[in-house]
């Protein structure tokens, strides 16, 4: 597992109501830290499929984050290391100011946003932003221990944001299971569980659809692949950890 995390330091509260900044007007940018609280940025998973949905940048390819994205993948998901290898490829094929452009429309707008990067918009009938949904992963990210930074000025459902907290989850697995630390396993599998269940598990494949019909570069269209292929092993693997229906624990005595 990536040692960028490294041991973090978070705060348990979060707030219920973000201030008004937070806004879909805003882009991500890689200067900043964690979208979490005490999660400094060389703490936090620099080489994840998170951080592609920062505003893209000639840092990108500079700092290497392709190569550890690949090496992410190959500890979590071995079979994801062609995707996250061909993403870089496309990134490194085109031009930051195409790629930029293409950025702009899939999810900023200002007008007709192609794919709308906030978990509300896809799992809430009047498609609003900041609805119940975002109410509710804010309350698992809270149950975590996290708190959204106060100088993180995007929506608690941004897609980034849902990807980091996954990422974050699976780190503690990887903890728990070095440890043998077997209910905290238990307990972070079911917050995992809850997670995928309630919030991204539901709403990645009709965005990253949206992704892939919008997308004007191979890079957006990759980065597509590579998030819905990434959410859906981890959702696959939940449900072979699952009893089948009408097993109990007596099943076997």
């Amino acid at each position: 597992m990536p040692s960028s995390l490294g041991n973090r330091a978070v705060r348990g509260q979060i707030r219920r109501n973000p201030p008004e900044s937070r806004s879909c007007r805003t882009h991500l940018s890689r200067q900043r830290s964690s979208p979490f609280a005490g999660v400094e940025h060389r703490q936090h998973g620099k080489g994840t499929v998170a951080e592609r949905y920062y505003q893209p940048e000639p840092a990108f390819a500079e700092e290497g984050v392709f190569a550890t994205l690949q090496n992410a993948a190959s500890l979590i998901h071995p079979d994801l290391v062609p995707y996250a290898r061909k993403l870089g490829e496309e990134f490194n094929s085109a031009s930051t100011e195409s790629l930029l452009i293409d950025y702009t429309r899939l999810f900023l707008g200002p007008s007709g946003i192609l794919a709308k990067p906030y978990g509300s918009v896809w799992l809430e009938a009047q498609k609003t932003l900041m609805g119940d949904t975002t109410m509710a992963v804010l309350e698992l990210y809270r149950e975590g221990g996290f708190d959204i930074d106060d100088a993180f000025l995007e929506l608690p459902d941004h897609v980034a944001v849902e990807l980091e907290f996954l990422y974050l989850l699976i780190f503690r697995e990887y903890e728990a299971s070095i440890e043998a630390d077997v209910e905290r396993l238990n307990s972070v599998n079911d917050l995992k569980s809850r997670f995928l269940d309630q919030h991204l598990g539901r709403w990645i494949k009709p965005f990253a659809s949206a992704v892939r019909q919008g997308a004007e570069s191979a890079f957006y269209r990759q980065l597509a692949d590579l998030t819905e292929l990434f959410v859906n092993r981890e959702v696959d693997a939940l449900q072979s950890t699952r009893p089948a229906p009408g097993i109990t624990p007596a099943s076997f005595h």
